[in-house]
């Protein structure tokens, strides 16, 4: 993915006045009193054309951003060759959600190094959210408040800072990476406040690479050990491929049990019984498989927390000493995405009390009542009390395949993939593992990740990675460590390198349950023939609004391979012969 940043001048600020307006209506109005009427006050003081001038005559710097030749955005910040100060970045919205504001972000960080700054600072309002958890994201955090009368609400705004990888020439001419203490960085992510975290990474999608993977951070684990999976709803086409976990907890943790609980929809695991049959379904028959609520709840407590003193948890997660957390990345149609965050900090709340606590705001009739930045920070606060419990016998393993932007939870109904399989990343540390997938999420090639980041973006998923942050939960600061290349330390850049677009079924994929006519949902697959697996062919109708094909499928050996692509009406002739 490409774009381009045109300079603005004075003669330019009228017209970059017009078309900032419509976006600061939209981001601004729902978070200060008075809505748009106190927007139109403020404004010509904020981005008013004389403003703009008066702005580029102290420095700062204005670009629209541009892709596809098309203004999507713009941006301005000031270097002053020591603090980076970042003014404005706004995109459209329909250009939201595409990485483009990661790539912005990275222009501007580059330009304040090329210019030799050792830290960047903004100020945000305290209301913004999204765009919080977007700096946060890129490393940013609050420093300190100042005060705001001039718009009513809020009182303050918020000023968020990091350090800079900046550099510095040596007498030979080569460039040495320094952070702002002067300490040399060897490539990788920028600094961050705290001690980093290592995340391990493979690309290899197979039992061995989950091996390979869990081996780096199985040290802390002991006693008694769950491994906490989603083992997904009956015939789920997206869960972590059953061969992988029995092979992991065969031969590197004999003796180990999956935990799981029952939801709190009604459906295929609504109760154990029903439950343990869906488990006989999907096949999670080699080992033994404890439902954690079967025998009620528990209380964990929630230390620093804002909704919770204490979660309810399933009963048997008093039971083990130890947690290996093994997630299916994939996005989530509330939490944004779905890692190991959204898997204990849903998956451990037992199915009556713990997530009816997360999800249903008290005396609420919508049992999905909670949403938006509340859900994500509940959420993370269950999953904190999880973490704590199990500290320092937890580990966290995410298999980033199958990536559809549906939860598991959907089983048979989840949106089809288009997201690319990138690979395997585990740490020790929580927010790490979620940060680095995310991060690598963004940085695919040719806007690879395009539904991913509009999901996560579009349902605030950023939060959950800000409020692990302020809980304490990990450092917000990592480095990838890539096994697959003697432990060499990479970029989420580097990780997503050579990755195309477009989702390419491995040979894991037997597409269980969409074997089958699925009624009332719009966009996802239904079959319109099905042959048992030992036939040769299945064909699967995409009914998709935006691409309406049929797509005939091979299988050979357990293997789905896509051979021939065709047009729905020409499909149609054929076979009724019109």
């Amino acid at each position: 993915m490409e774009a381009s940043f045109e300079p603005i001048g004075p003669e330019g600020a009228e017209e970059l006045s017009h078309f900032a307006y419509p976006m600061w209506v939209e981001i601004y109005a729902p978070l200060v009193d008075g809505g748009r009427k106190r927007v139109d006050e403020f404004y010509p003081d904020w981005m008013g054309p004389e403003t703009v001038r008066d702005h580029i005559s102290q420095g700062y710097r204005f670009f629209y951003i541009i892709f596809r030749g098309v203004r999507a955005g713009y941006l301005s910040f000031r270097a002053d060759g020591k603090t980076l100060e970042i003014s404005k970045l706004y995109l459209l919205p329909e250009f939201r959600g595409s990485g483009l504001s990661s790539l912005a972000m990275e222009y501007i960080m580059e330009s304040g190094r090329s210019e030799g700054c050792s830290a960047a600072e903004l100020v945000v309002n305290p209301y913004n959210s999204r765009a919080i958890a977007f700096y946060a994201k890129h490393g940013f955090e609050e420093v300190r408040r100042i005060p705001e009368e001039g718009i009513g609400r809020p009182e303050y705004l918020s000023v968020m800072a990091r350090p800079m990888r900046v550099v510095k020439r040596g007498c030979d001419g080569s460039a040495e990476g320094q952070d702002m203490q002067g300490n040399g960085k060897e490539g990788g992510q920028a600094p961050r406040a705290g001690d980093a975290s290592d995340v391990y990474f493979t690309r290899d999608l197979s039992p061995e690479g989950l091996k390979k993977v869990f081996e780096r951070v199985r040290g802390t684990l002991k006693g008694r050990i769950c491994v906490k999976v989603h083992t997904g709803e009956a015939e789920g086409p997206n869960i972590i491929p059953r061969p992988w976990i029995r092979e992991l907890i065969s031969e590197s943790m004999p003796g180990a049990h999956i935990a799981e609980t029952n939801t709190y929809y009604e459906g295929d695991r609504y109760t154990t019984e029903s439950h343990r049959e869906t488990l006989r379904t999907n096949g999670w028959t080699f080992c033994p498989v404890d439902i954690a609520d079967e025998d009620g709840a528990i209380t964990f407590p929630v230390e620093g927390g804002k909704w919770f003193r204490e979660m309810h948890v399933g009963k048997g997660f008093e039971n083990y000493d130890s947690m290996v957390v093994l997630t299916h990345f994939k996005g989530h149609d509330m939490g944004g995405f779905g890692g190991s965050n959204k898997n204990i900090g849903i998956g451990c709340a037992d199915g009556r009390i713990g997530k009816k606590e997360i999800h249903t705001a008290e005396g609420s009739s919508d049992m999905w009542s909670i949403t938006g930045d509340e859900l994500m920070e509940r959420m993370t606060e269950s999953a904190k009390s999880v973490v704590d419990h199990f500290s320092p016998g937890i580990c966290f393993v995410n298999v980033m395949r199958n990536m559809s932007v549906s939860c598991d939870c959907e089983g048979t109904m989840a949106e089809p993939v288009v997201t690319p399989d990138i690979g395997i990343a585990a740490s020790l540390d929580i927010l790490a593992a979620d940060m680095a997938c995310v991060d690598i999420v963004y940085s695919l090639p040719e806007n690879g990740g395009k539904e991913m980041v509009e999901r996560i973006e579009s349902r605030g998923g950023l939060r959950q990675l800000s409020y692990m942050k302020e809980l304490g939960m990990g450092s917000g600061r990592y480095r990838i460590i890539d096994i697959d290349n003697g432990d060499a330390v990479i970029t989420a850049e580097e990780a997503a390198e050579g990755i195309a677009p477009g989702w390419r079924p491995d040979r894991y994929n037997t597409f269980p349950g969409r074997n089958e006519i699925r009624k009332g949902r719009r966009g996802s697959p239904r079959s319109f023939l099905s042959f048992s697996q030992g036939f040769p062919y299945l064909i699967i109708f995409e009914a998709s609004p935006k691409t309406p094909m049929m797509v005939l499928y091979s299988y050979f050996v357990g293997m789905a391979r896509p051979i021939i692509l065709l047009n729905i009406m020409r499909v149609i002739s054929l076979l009724f012969g019109g």
